[in-house]
């Protein structure tokens, strides 16, 4: 304890024990910054494998990462506390005031901070403030103590202020923020703006679409769902400035994709309080037709809008929003022949990404995830007049779609969730075998099945993997065997695509190809984020969409990672799947649309 100042004496600077402080700000830092640096080291080529099972980190599984990052800031905090309480040197009263005041300016902070920022006070204010703090006390150690106390509660009210003036504008795939100042305007504020000046997509509401192309690209990942693009050739010489474009638009947020059919494009997106289905005409990008729905999903991890893609059969669209409802529409005009709701129907709950699920068309149902279990996990709808057919399941979290598959002969509907793989009969929802693999705490799936003639390749993120699953038929009973199960590729929401015997896909946010015979990661590299892939089969191509917004060309090739072109399509956080349909590839996120031949060049 120092002693008090004599009258007319300059007064006394207490020293502070500061390195505690300094030393616990340290390991805040490493908690929260560290998992990005690990990640990145470990991706760094050459990334090769000798095993069917390949050693991971940790720091592979988001919720680990995120768990890192909101922890040390708690974590750090306490240790503060105690640090400022029992070993700060400082005097009695200011160890017992100083943290009813720090509190008493975190509170209003986080009820000021924007709704986007549901982490943000424990990811940035709380961190920001702590550090502010201390390194007042250290810039001026040599003020006297009060003055310096008050100083360094200035420093904490200013970083908490400061966060309170933006937003979170959402995360990348491995929870990289987004950050704006709060006044300013959203890529929607803006769309809407701009259609209130021009109109929409700059085109007259009497818009046709072009001639009718069929519908081969129908709906999420194409026709069965594996992003394969078949029967056609591409041009595989980009050069140095891309594909050329056709058109680009501005859309509302969403990570829908396209289905294409009758000459046009449909998609999801947000706008306002309505979430609408939009048809654009696929050779000019002018917007044809709208349906809105008064609904607003908003999420402050993975933004606004709806996730599922619309599904055309039989001259219908059928959708599925973010909050549950299905609707039965007229592709060429969008006129709304029926709706559902999910939760009304099985009364499940909105789940906390919103519902995803793109609808399977198949004889006359409409089959969608809803996630309620207890039988209701899958629903089926009359696709004339939407009544429901059957339900079916106890899985009740998963961001995956019903996939339809082939197996010994058989026509049946796969479907992922947290108990693992289920299999159902299409025409009564009778489950006909469950595959179980579990995921600890409950964590959702995400990624489609990949089915290889009676087999089935499943892929999940949080770092549990990839596993392949052998079906069984004899005498009208069905078994299932694991015959690998491998940390080789860990595909979190990014879908992989299987060319013979290979996949390719995204092992958290680096590109991988595994070898399908033994799980054995063949070639790890090319930071493409969590993007989305295709593939041409007949030119042994990929097509990658980065998280960037980046379209690439790789060489479908298990021997080495090959980039052949990259150029950057989109601006922005890009999770949607491209879609190729005649000749021309249809890209979207958030913010726009856009459209680039595809079609070989001649001449």
């Amino acid at each position: 304890m120092t002693r008090p100042s004599a009258p007319g004496e300059k007064p006394t600077v207490r020293r502070l024990r500061l390195w505690p402080a300094f030393l616990i700000l340290a390991v805040q830092l490493a908690a929260m910054f560290g998992p990005p640096v690990v990640l990145y080291l470990q991706g760094q080529p050459p990334t090769e494998t000798g095993g069917a099972v390949v050693e991971e980190s940790m720091f592979d599984n988001p919720q680990v990462v995120l768990a890192s990052k909101a922890l040390g800031p708690l974590v750090a905090t306490l240790l503060l506390l105690l640090w400022w309480v029992g070993f700060s040197r400082g005097t009695w009263q200011s160890r017992l005031i100083a943290p009813v005041v720090f509190a008493a300016l975190a509170w209003p902070a986080s009820k000021l901070m924007h709704w986007t920022m549901g982490f943000g006070f424990v990811l940035f204010a709380l961190p920001t403030a702590t550090a502010a703090g201390v390194a007042a006390l250290f810039l001026f150690r040599r003020t006297p103590f009060t003055r310096r106390g008050a100083i360094a509660l200035l420093a904490v009210a200013l970083a908490f202020a400061t966060w309170t003036l933006v937003r979170m504008d959402g995360v990348d795939g491995y929870l990289g923020t987004d950050l704006s100042w709060r006044w300013s305007r959203t890529a929607e504020q803006e769309l809407l703006a701009a259609r209130r000046d021009t109109g929409p997509s700059g085109a007259s509401t009497t818009a046709q679409p072009s001639a009718d192309s069929g519908a081969d690209w129908p709906g999420f990942r194409g026709t069965l769902r594996d992003s394969r693009v078949n029967g056609i050739r591409i041009n595989g010489d980009w050069g140095p400035e891309g594909l050329p474009e056709l058109w680009r638009t501005s859309v509302g947020p969403g990570w829908s994709s396209f289905a294409v059919a009758e000459g046009m494009i449909f998609t999801q997106e947000q706008r306002g309080d309505h979430e609408v289905v939009t048809a654009y005409d696929a050779a000019t990008g002018f917007e044809v037709w709208e349906h809105k729905d008064e609904a607003r999903f908003a999420e402050f991890i993975s933004g606004v809008g709806p996730r599922a893609t619309p599904t055309y059969s039989d001259g219908r669209l059928y959708t599925t929003g973010a909050r549950g409802d299905v609707n039965c529409l007229d592709p060429r005009t969008g006129e709304l022949i029926w709706t559902r709701s999910l939760v009304e129907d099985t009364d499940a709950p909105v789940p906390m990404w919103g519902f995803s699920s793109s609808p399977l068309v198949h004889e006359g149902r409409v089959i969608v995830f809803s996630g309620a279990g207890e039988g209701k996990s899958l629903v089926a709808y009359e696709s004339g007049d939407g009544e429901v057919a059957w339900t079916g399941g106890n899985g009740r979290m998963s961001y995956s779609s019903a996939h339809l598959a082939r197996l010994h002969g058989v026509l049946q509907i796969l479907m992922m969730t947290e108990l693992g793989l289920a299999s159902f009969a299409p025409a009564t929802g009778e489950q006909l075998w469950l595959h179980e693999w579990s995921l600890g705490g409950g964590s959702p799936r995400i990624v489609q099945p990949a089915v290889i003639g009676n087999d089935v390749v499943i892929g999940t993120g949080y770092g549990y993997g990839s596993r392949r699953i052998s079906i069984s038929y004899d005498d009208g009973s069905w078994s299932t065997q694991e015959l690998w199960t491998s940390i080789a590729l860990k595909p979190y929401h990014n879908d992989f695509v299987v060319d013979g015997k290979y996949a390719f896909g995204f092992d958290g946010s680096i590109f991988a190809c595994v070898d399908l015979e033994t799980g054995k990661r063949l070639w790890k590299r090319g930071r493409y984020g969590s993007g989305q892939v295709l593939l041409v089969p007949s030119q042994k191509l990929l097509v990658v969409l980065s998280e960037k917004g980046e379209l690439v060309l790789l060489a479908a090739d298990p021997e080495k990672h090959t980039e052949l072109h990259r150029f950057q399509a989109l601006e922005g956080k890009t999770w949607n799947h491209p879609v190729v349909s005649d000749g021309r590839l249809f890209v979207r996120n958030a913010k726009e649309a856009a459209a680039f031949d595809l079609r070989p060049q001649t001449g």
